[in-house]
């Protein structure tokens, strides 16, 4: 049987993030998977305190069927389509922040608990390195695409700059430009002379 470690990895829920509006002001929705357990995670946080539910395969499976979903790859679809469509709502009350993945009428609900003291440590510390080293990463991807449309724009321009200046050195006369009849020569051939008509003998 997988974790849900494993299962949240295999998901690719295992390190999402989004920021959502609600009734204390904006707040950071996160998702982890420990480094020495085989639990998932779900995190809220306005950037002060913390709000946290860590689950197990079993806890995982209770959540699945509360939420009548049939399997694992649905139940987690779910929450990563809210995740990178914005479609989450929390609301905070007291000790307890309630997160509601996606809408309508299939809806996957989390309550999430104030975390303690070393918790809400580690859990801000450890969100805020995975934002550090995206921004970073998203960062050297813009430069990398802006460095390689700047070459490809160079190698256009030169490109194009050679064929203007191939057909400019084969432009042997201007459009409209008169053809200059040479004197005894053929206007069609003007290479060959041209021949005299015979005019028979003159007997005068």
């Amino acid at each position: 049987m997988s974790s849900a470690k494993q299962l949240a990895t295999e998901a690719e829920v295992d390190s999402l993030h989004a920021t959502v509006n609600s009734g204390i002001g904006k707040l950071l929705c996160f998702t982890s998977c420990a480094r020495h357990d085989d639990t998932w995670t779900l995190h809220v946080t306005d950037g002060i305190d913390v709000w946290r539910l860590e689950l197990d395969h079993s806890e995982l499976d209770s959540h699945r069927e509360l939420s009548n979903i049939t399997n694992f790859d649905a139940f987690f679809g779910k929450i990563k389509s809210a995740f990178e469509s914005g479609d989450l709502t929390a609301a905070t009350h007291g000790h307890k922040t309630t997160l509601t993945c996606g809408k309508g009428s299939t809806t996957v609900t989390f309550d999430l608990y104030e975390a303690t003291a070393s918790k809400r440590k580690s859990d801000l510390q450890g969100v805020i390195l995975h934002l550090a080293d995206l921004a970073t990463r998203l960062s050297k991807d813009l430069k990398d695409a802006k460095d390689s449309l700047e070459t490809a724009n160079k190698q256009k321009a030169s490109s194009t700059s050679t064929v203007s200046g191939f057909y400019d050195s084969t432009a042997g006369h201007k459009t409209g430009q008169k053809v200059q009849k040479k004197k005894g020569r053929s206007l069609l051939n003007p290479d060959s002379k041209r021949v005299k008509v015979a005019k028979g003998v003159n007997f005068e």
